[in-house]
């Protein structure tokens, strides 16, 4: 089981979501654009950003990190490579 990251647009903007392959499941917060950032890079970052997997959280939890993680925007400090 790994999680993989959805990405699709709606109009002209960019969606991410986090899918659980072992039940095919979507969970978790809604990514979209930010910074001139994709929103399956943000999500990738949030994934990096935690310190458990995001399937062992309770909803309220994982909503939590979320918004710590939107508080501090942790992608504006890497590289296009993905290093810090």
């Amino acid at each position: 089981m790994a999680i993989e990251i959805l990405v699709g647009e709606l109009g002209r903007v960019e969606y991410a979501a986090l899918v659980c392959t072992g039940s095919n499941w979507a969970f978790g917060p809604l990514f979209t654009e930010e910074d001139g950032k994709w929103a399956g890079d943000i999500a990738r970052a949030f994934l990096d950003w935690l310190p458990l997997d995001p399937r062992e959280y309770e909803d309220h939890a994982l909503e939590s990190r979320y918004n710590q993680f939107m508080d501090k925007k942790p992608w504006r400090t890497q590289n296009d490579d993905g290093k810090r």
